[in-house]
């Protein structure tokens, strides 16, 4: 993804001006602050609960979701409903991290 990012930027250096503002918003802001929150979240989380580790599913998931959210970027709605199903998946996760630490 970050090559993609990057990629982005060398039709500038050739003077042509049609820079995708909205594609670059999108990527750094939506998809990349996910990923780094979803990161310290899926590390730290199981810390601080003294739960199990994430599993490779919950993390596969929640990748796709991400991934979807990228590849939807031409289509707001699409976008949008992927971000969304990705906050819903998270808080369940979150949810039930914290429901599971109580009972021990």
């Amino acid at each position: 993804m970050g090559s993609i990012g990057v990629a982005l930027f060398i039709p500038n250096l050739f003077g042509v001006e049609s820079y995708p503002i909205n594609f670059h918003r999108r990527v750094m802001l939506d998809i990349f602050m996910n990923l780094i929150i979803t990161g310290f979240l899926f590390t730290a989380l199981p810390q601080f609960t003294k739960t199990e580790s994430i599993q490779r599913s919950e993390l596969l998931i929640s990748t796709t979701l991400l991934l979807c959210a990228f590849f939807g970027n031409a289509y707001p709605f699409l976008f949008h409903g992927f971000m969304v199903c990705f906050y819903i998946y998270l808080l369940i996760i979150l949810a039930s991290r914290i429901v599971t630490a109580k009972d021990k």
